[in-house]
């Protein structure tokens, strides 16, 4: 049940001494059975050295009656004043509170010099109360902003003064009081917040990103420790961009000649508005959240970042491998050491290519006969001029086979051997594969 009353009245009378004399509030919610507390102080402001308090009065439903020139209504207090005393407490009191409570009522002041009406301070201050059902909740202030991780935040919560039979406390509860560093602390409202007297108190931490999006509550327990009644608000926290992490699509690795989307992903708020690539360390040209590289080449292998960055801050990626895979190429016969040899050194024959994934299976031929050789390098332990003549390899991966083009291995023979031929020693040699020129021994030139 809810009743409201909103009336509004003309003020007659001079204000030119006090703009307003009386601070309370002008509308305040109670609960059924409940003890209301109506926090007034009043101020004259000193008209004339011989101001004095002529009437200080409660009145419900009050009225100005023209005839009269005055409020009028039921009397419902008239709060202990010193006639000599310029300012002092005008707090009301409503206990066990009904629905037939709710309405508008009207502290009437009239101040000034004895005898002196045209100086008189007149003034009502009216204070509209609802009664409910339910407990009245605690105020929660500033209104609500995006916080920024990291930066120190102050929450403040305040209630109305409780009646003098009742005590309570103010908690604040949610993720966020367990913080490492929160601080709370007794808190007076400026009065940019509340201009008349309040119980309140502030909360200090600092937002983290995981804090957004949960709840803040602040608590009024009574002396039991039971909750009687919350003020709740959802948190929106500011972060630089987290988790950033470039995705490959269609998934790492790809063939070469397919199109590929690097896609710079991350979690910020507010979302990512800038983007810095990278490849091995070289910055890229594109700045956009996905870069499309729409015929992929071998030359496209290799680690790729990204750099996220929104208003509040910068954040890099770890590097994410792209894997181009491509048929052999460059294939090519290296020997070593290289030719030419002599005969008896031991020489290994190497097939070079560039693949990926790498080669897994090799052919061998020499002068265009294949030789029962498998695997990526041939051992020649003790080299005879029979080795002698043109190499190629055919390398082979999951995606195609591809052959070098031929390499000769020259063979040199040794020097200073004997032959007998017919009864007459004769020394042979040569260097151009082992080619027999026979001279007799003593000559001084080749036959």
């Amino acid at each position: 049940m809810r009743v409201f009353v909103c009336l509004l009245f003309f003020i007659p009378g001079s204000l030119s001494m006090c703009s307003e004399p009386v601070k309370g509030p002008k509308e305040l919610v109670a609960g059924l059975g409940s003890c209301l507390y109506i926090s007034c102080r009043y101020d004259l402001c000193q008209v004339g050295s011989d101001t004095k308090l002529q009437k200080l009065l409660w009145l419900r439903n009050p009225f100005y009656e023209s005839t009269m020139k005055e409020f009028i209504g039921v009397k419902v207090s008239e709060p202990p004043r010193t006639p000599e005393a310029n300012k002092g407490d005008c707090s009301l009191i409503l206990r066990h509170v009904r629905a037939g409570d709710a309405g508008l009522y009207g502290l009437r002041l009239v101040a000034g010099p004895t005898g002196r009406k045209k100086e008189q301070l007149l003034w009502i201050h009216r204070v509209t109360i609802n009664v409910t059902d339910t407990p009245p909740a605690p105020h929660l202030w500033p209104d609500p902003t995006p916080l920024t991780q990291g930066q120190k935040t102050t929450l403040g919560c305040w209630v109305h003064p409780s009646c003098p039979e009742e005590t309570f406390t103010l908690t604040w509860e949610g993720p966020i009081t367990r913080t490492p560093g929160v601080h709370v602390e007794a808190w007076t409202p400026p009065d940019t917040v509340v201009s008349f007297p309040v119980l309140g108190n502030l909360l200090t931490f600092e937002p983290f990103w995981y804090h957004d999006g949960t709840f803040l509550n602040c608590s009024i327990r009574g002396s039991d420790r039971k909750t009687i009644s919350w003020a709740s608000r959802e948190l929106q926290v500011n972060y630089a961009p987290r988790d950033v992490r470039v995705e490959v699509t269609p998934s790492s690795p790809v063939h070469e000649g397919q199109e590929v989307t690097l896609s710079c992903r991350s979690s910020a708020k507010p979302p990512s508005h800038t983007y810095t690539w990278s490849a091995g360390g070289r910055i890229l040209p594109h700045q956009a959240a996905q870069v499309v590289l729409g015929t992929v080449q071998a030359t496209d292998s290799g680690s790729y970042s990204c750099r996220a960055t929104n208003a509040v801050g910068t954040t890099e990626s770890p590097p994410t491998v792209l894997k181009v895979y491509y048929a052999p190429r460059d294939v090519r016969v290296e020997v070593t050491p290289s030719s030419p040899v002599h005969e008896g050194w031991e020489v290994t024959l190497s097939c070079r290519d560039s693949s990926n994934p790498p080669s897994h299976t090799y052919t061998w031929s020499l002068e265009g006969h294949i030789l029962p050789h498998r695997t990526a390098q041939v051992l020649l332990r003790a080299t005879k001029a029979t080795d002698g003549g043109s190499y190629s390899c055919q390398a082979t991966n999951d995606l195609g086979t591809a052959k070098s083009f031929p390499t000769t291995l020259e063979v040199y023979c040794e020097w200073g051997k004997i032959a007998v031929e017919g009864g007459a020693r004769w020394r042979w040699g040569g260097q151009e594969g082992c080619r027999v020129v026979k001279m007799a021994v003593g000559w001084s030139r080749w036959l």
